[in-house]
């Protein structure tokens, strides 16, 4: 016959593996805000990638978001703020700022850009978003074999509309890692 206190030393045990658990549970939503994860991989139409390109995102808090990138003719950093706090499986409005520097071999020019748009945030950890806004640009060399666009650089700053279309993947690796751990039961 199984004694009493056994069983009772038994229900104390898994009640403690169910606080490890939620303590665990808590550490590992310390990687995301509201809901979503701190890093994000996107495919880019415009932005910091010049015509297209490939970002790394990463929130810094639920309201900033840091993004670097590289694609055709450009690479770039820049940052996005959030008014109200990111949330997965809500649409938030943002307003970002871009510098992209365009590489080709002739162009050596630099744009600085200004921008509004909304970001929708799956839950399946997708982000969908979209901005447009203000570009400005110049040059940061003597080189100027683009005189269609550097001809009105040569006498100042020129304004140029400027547009980002972005697809993300949402992830966060130390998550993932932790995941792993305790699947093994470490």
């Amino acid at each position: 016959m199984i004694k009493l206190s056994a069983v009772i030393s038994l229900l104390i045990a898994l009640n403690c593996f169910g606080q490890i658990d939620s303590a665990t549970t808590e550490k590992l939503n310390t990687y995301q805000f509201g809901g979503i994860f701190k890093s994000a991989v996107s495919v880019n139409l415009g932005g910091v990638t010049g015509f297209g390109g490939i970002t790394y995102d990463y929130f810094l808090g639920s309201h900033w978001r840091l993004e670097a990138g590289v694609g055709y003719w450009s690479a770039g950093f820049g940052f996005d703020y959030y008014p109200w706090a990111v949330k997965r499986e809500e649409s938030r409005f943002k307003i970002n700022f871009r510098n992209s520097i365009f590489y080709p071999i002739s162009a050596n020019i630099i744009f600085h850009s200004f921008g509004v748009g909304m970001t929708h945030f799956f839950k399946e950890k997708l982000n969908l978003g979209f901005d447009v806004g203000v570009s400005y640009i110049h040059d940061y060399d003597d080189w100027k074999p683009f005189d269609w666009v550097l001809d009105d650089v040569k006498s100042g700053w020129i304004l140029y509309p400027h547009f980002n279309v972005k697809l993300g993947y949402r992830f966060s690796v130390k998550f993932l890692k932790r995941k792993k751990e305790l699947e093994r039961g470490n």
